[in-house]
């Protein structure tokens, strides 16, 4: 990120919020949870809500290697 201004708290919330939206598996809980704790700007909820999305993309069924990351093994009740 050559020449940008980054803000690295404002990546790690953002980083945070993305954690927290896969391990709950709640991408609008997380990014909102996380924005709430410390009220950053308004940039940063956009970017979070982006992240968010991405994650909720990521653990769609639709997206099935990413699916079931953290999910217990399915068993065979045949």
């Amino acid at each position: 990120l050559a020449g940008w201004d980054v803000s690295v708290p404002a990546l790690a919330l953002v980083g945070a919020g993305a954690v927290l939206a896969m391990t709950q598996r709640a991408p609008v809980f997380g990014t909102l949870f996380v924005w709430e704790l410390v009220r950053p700007g308004l940039w940063v909820l956009a970017l979070m809500a982006v992240v968010a999305a991405g994650c909720w993309w990521l653990t769609s069924s639709s997206f099935s290697s990413f699916a079931e990351i953290g999910r217990s093994p399915r068993r065979d009740r045949s």
